[in-house]
This record gives C-alpha cells, sequence and structure tokens, in this order.
C-alpha cells in the first residue's frame, strides 16, 4: 500500500495534537515562503513543526527551501521528517533534525508512528511563526465572516421571496365565487 502526502499530514496533525494546544496543516500565507506540513504550539511556548515526505526526491528538495538555507528564518523550534517505513536512515538527516516512521497497522487505530531520532533545538524565527498564526486567524476570521453573510443572504431571501403555498390560499380566498 503506497503512503500518500495526504496520509502523513494526517499522521502528522494527530501526533502533534497529543503535544500541542493548537496544530496548524498545509496552510500557504501570503506572507511568507514556508509552508510548513504540520505546525504545532504547545502551551509552554514550544513550537513544533513537521515536514512530511513521500519520497528521496521531495527529501532532497526540501534542502533547497530558503527556509531551509537560512534556518533562523524558518519555523519550529523543534523539527522532524515524517516519511514511511525505511525511506530515511537517521544519518541522512540534517543536524539537530528528527525523524519519525508512519507505519501502517491492521491495530484498529490504523498506524503508529515510531520516533527514530529526536531533534534538538533550533534557532527559529518568532516573528514568522507570528505572522503565520496571524495570517491563519484572518483567513478563519474571513471565513466565518463569508459564512455569516451567505447566512443573512439566505434568511434575506426567504423573507422576501413569497411561500407559493400561501400566495395559492390568498389567491383562492381573494377570488371571486361564481
Amino acid at each position: 500500500m503506497k503512503i500518500t502526502h495526504d496520509t502523513l499530514v494526517e499522521a502528522a496533525r494527530r501526533w502533534l495534537s497529543r503535544k500541542c494546544r493548537f496544530v496548524v496543516c498545509e496552510k500557504k500565507t501570503m506572507i511568507l515562503c514556508e509552508e510548513p506540513d504540520a505546525l504545532g504550539f504547545t502551551g509552554g511556548g514550544l513550537s513544533l513543526l513537521i515536514e512530511c515526505k513521500t519520497s528521496l526526491s521531495d527529501f532532497h528538495a526540501d534542502k533547497h527551501k530558503p527556509s531551509r538555507r537560512i534556518p533562523w528564518e524558518a519555523m519550529g523550534m523543534k523539527r522532524w521528517f515524517m516519511t514511511p517505513p525505511g525511506l530515511l536512515s537517521t544519518s541522512q538527516l540534517p543536524e539537530g533534525w528528527g525523524l519519525l516512521e508512519y507505519r501502517p497497522s491492521k491495530h484498529p487505530a490504523g498506524h503508529y508512528i515510531k520516533q527514530l531520532a529526536e531533534p534538538g533545538k533550533h534557532q527559529h524565527s518568532e516573528l514568522n511563526e507570528r505572522l503565520f498564526l496571524i495570517s491563519v486567524a484572518a483567513n478563519a476570521l474571513d471565513a466565518l465572516e463569508r459564512r455569516d453573510q451567505y447566512q443573512e443572504r439566505r434568511q434575506e431571501r426567504a423573507r422576501t421571496v413569497p411561500d407559493p403555498l400561501q400566495t395559492s390560499l390568498q389567491f383562492r380566498l381573494q377570488s371571486p365565487r361564481g
């Protein structure tokens, strides 16, 4: 069975949700170059980043991201790669990165995650993390506002569009009897 990127991202979200108070997955922002697969924030202020890789070519392409070349501009005080079993060895990891392997299972939970390497603490950009969170919050507020506007338009249409049954009844009541 091929393990997809979406499967890994969902597993990363669930793994981080056990450690963090707030988790965001695959959110694009207009402000930043970095688009983390999963980023979580603990109650104590740690930021935990997981990059999901399903192939070696994707893993090697990661090295060329601006946030990897300038690590102090990156997000995530602790950083992991999550991969299918056997894709990476710990010797291939960039310095300070952890490794999580997603392992499918016939168990009712469906999978388990094995940590093969513990990450170190990284220099990271708290400013970029704040900007990222502000962007996520703004997008969520925009979505709520659009939902509210949609509901208001539906309610307005419901008030202005006549009910066909009521219109028919009124017509019969007003018609002269012959």
